[in-house]
């Protein structure tokens, strides 16, 4: 019997790069509202899991969205319109200005009327703090201000779940703040998200459910107090004492 409370669910996931096996038979669940973060050692295959949850990556395996089915007969064009990703490295377009690259989606892709569009960009930054620099372009702002700025675009899709796949990494330290005060704004509004992060005081504050991947499998996942208090594996205390400072 489905749970229409999951939002995703993904059976028997397997991913290959060449012979490389990078995930193997993972079982993953959304439930919609909740932060889902991802956590373990660089080469887990964390980045990996979360570019095939919006199928940037192809793999094996069972999917479902919102009760039904996703196969190779699905426009994946038009399904990956229900993700908005927010990459480590921004990707934000170099020749757009803040704006442009806020509204090229869904005017482009999604045939939204611009007007609109803009109205609503303006409002997205206006959220982030970064309407001021609506003109600006990515080579005019810092590494937070980028970020922002790509959560803003991600979020002008109107997704039905964020992706973010290590925010924060590329930032210098005093720049981490600013992102990751958006996202705590996100939650409170109960956006559904997955998170992939090496931040793991920010992990335990944010997270409904946390996931602990190493060598392609789901080793141990539970609530936050379950995994940073009470880990049953000894692989994850391990990992913890390392990462973890409380």
């Amino acid at each position: 019997m489905l749970n229409f409370d999951n939002i995703l669910e993904v059976k028997n996931l397997n991913k290959c790069f060449d012979d490389l096996k990078v995930l193997k038979n993972v079982d993953f669940k959304l439930r919609r509202g909740e932060v889902t973060s991802i956590i373990g050692p660089s080469g887990s295959g964390k980045s990996t899991l979360i570019r095939c949850l919006n199928f940037l990556e192809e793999f094996e395996g069972e999917y479902l969205f919102n009760g039904k089915m996703i196969d190779k007969d699905t426009d994946l064009n038009k399904f990956r319109l229900n993700f908005g990703m927010v990459f480590q490295h921004f990707n934000l377009f170099p020749h757009l200005n803040v704006l442009e690259n806020i509204i090229e989606a869904p005017v482009h892709v999604q045939g939204r009327n611009r007007s609109d569009c803009v109205n609503e960009a303006k409002i997205l930054l206006d959220k982030v703090g970064m309407l001021d620099k609506l003109n600006s372009y990515p080579s005019e702002l810092s590494g937070g201000q980028k970020q922002r700025v790509a959560i803003a675009r991600s979020l002008a899709i109107k997704p039905k779940v964020l992706l973010f796949d290590e925010p924060t990494s590329a930032l210098d330290p005093e720049m981490v703040e600013e992102v990751l005060h958006v996202i705590r704004n996100l939650k409170d509004k109960n956006t559904t998200m997955v998170i992939v992060s090496h931040e793991m005081s920010f992990v335990h504050e944010i997270s409904d459910h946390i996931i602990f991947l190493e060598h392609g499998h789901f080793v141990e996942s539970g609530s936050p107090n379950k995994i940073f208090k009470k880990p049953n594996s000894q692989r994850l205390q391990e990992f913890l004492k390392k990462v973890y400072i409380q």
